[in-house]
């Protein structure tokens, strides 16, 4: 079957849009890097993990360095905690992720270690509040943190109008690219890409008419 100019630009574009999908939706080791250590709101509130903890997961991700789709599994990982977290605090009244009850930390408490298994990370908690962050294959230790607690490792920060955070703990600040921590780039591509691949196959239409 013969098909006409038409049909085969429409084709064109279809797999070039489809093509372009997949592309701006890998998710990187870096964007991982940047979401992890970003801020993340959970409810009516803003976290972030400490200063030394970002540090120690830039250099982690670093030296090794996750697949783009380990690095996509880690962030869903990391959002259904958030998400879970945010269906129980409504459930039992609470507005910050400190108040929620045990079995719901600890339940959140999985989901984080499960995602750090993917990075090869083994997460240790301690009596104490500590914890110790342990390279799976080498047994050797990331990160520590002998004695503290929740509120010390995830703080809660304060976004001011300038779009920058405060953090409660340490008195730092950090700015937040909101187009890099969202993807809020990746649609206006999307869109920019697509009106183009139509363009083109509107000029095509219109030779093919006018044959």
């Amino acid at each position: 079957m013969k098909l006409s100019k038409l049909t085969i630009a429409l084709l064109v574009a279809v797999l070039a849009i489809a093509c372009l999908a997949t592309t701006v939706s890998a998710y990187s080791n870096e964007d991982l890097k940047n979401y992890v250590t970003g801020t993340h709101k959970i409810g009516e509130k803003t976290y972030q993990l400490n200063s030394a903890d970002r540090t120690a997961v830039i250099n982690r991700l670093n030296e090794r360095p996750v697949s783009d789709a380990d690095a996509a599994t880690i962030k869903s990982q990391i959002d259904s905690a958030k998400a879970e977290a945010e269906k129980d605090m409504k459930a039992q009244g609470v507005k910050s992720i400190y108040d929620l009850n045990a079995e719901s930390k600890a339940k959140g408490a999985a989901k984080l270690k499960e995602a750090a298994k993917i990075a090869g990370v083994e997460i240790r908690q301690g009596t104490d509040g500590g914890y110790t962050a342990v390279d799976i294959k080498t047994g050797s230790v990331i990160s520590q943190k002998a004695k503290g607690t929740f509120k010390s490792i995830f703080p809660e920060v304060q976004t001011n109008t300038t779009g920058s955070t405060q953090s409660n703990n340490n008195n730092s600040s950090t700015t937040v690219n909101k187009f890099a921590k969202t993807g809020s780039l990746v649609p206006v591509y999307s869109i920019v890409a697509l009106i183009a691949l139509v363009a083109v196959s509107v000029c095509l239409v219109k030779k093919v008419n006018a044959k």
